[in-house]
This record gives structure tokens, sequence and C-alpha cells, in this order.
């Protein structure tokens, strides 16, 4: 039996086939770091002796991440950044942590802290 399938089909099956696989990676990448957060010997061996500890996952993507809240190319820092300034704002918290990977390893992270004007 002979299927016939147009380049565009074969595309959007590619596509569809490459984002299960790399929604996995990110998956396992998060799952990767929260067990190595918790872990006293990779804070031995890389944080200087410092744990971080359990980081609880109700805390962790509350709105979603970069592909949830829109990315815009080039501009997924700043769409994160200013989502998190925003709920700040809101008074959901005193602290933001913002991070996102980058190719080839890369990567970048932020803090964010609530401003209490003076009275």
């Amino acid at each position: 039996m002979f299927f016939h399938l147009d380049a565009c089909s074969i595309f959007y099956s590619c596509f569809f086939s490459l984002r299960r696989i790399v929604r996995s990676y990110f998956s396992l990448q998060v799952l990767a770091n929260l067990t190595a957060m918790k872990s006293q010997k990779f804070a031995d061996e890389f944080l200087g002796g410092h744990c971080v500890g359990d980081i609880p996952m109700e805390k962790i993507n509350t709105q979603g991440g970069s592909l949830s809240l829109g990315h815009p190319f080039g501009a997924t820092g700043g769409r994160l950044v200013t989502t998190a300034a925003n709920r700040l704002v809101r008074g959901e918290g005193k602290y933001a942590l913002v991070t996102a990977c980058a190719d080839s390893g890369l990567g970048h992270a932020c803090i964010l802290e609530r401003w209490e004007p003076l009275k």
C-alpha cells in the first residue's frame, strides 16, 4: 500500500513529534535541578556546602513558563520578568525568581523583590 505525503504533512508530523520530545526534556531538566537543590552532596561539591533544600512544586511555574505566557522570539526574558513583576505588584509575594534556559547549555536567572514605597 502506498500513501502520498506532501511536504506540509511531513513537516507537521515532525513538528508535533519534536514538541513532545522537547516538552519531556524540559520536564526532566526541572526534575534533575530540583533533585540537585535538595542534595547535600551536590551542595558540598558545587554550592560551598549550602544546601537549598526541597522546593515545593506548587511554587514552580504557577502561571506556566515562557511557552504558556506567549513566546515572542527574542523577548522571552522580558516576557517572564514583566509577568513576575506584575504578580509582585498585585501583592502575590515579596520575591520572584525568574529563570530561563537557552541554546547549548546557556541560561540566566533573576531575583525580583517587591518594593514597598515609603509612607
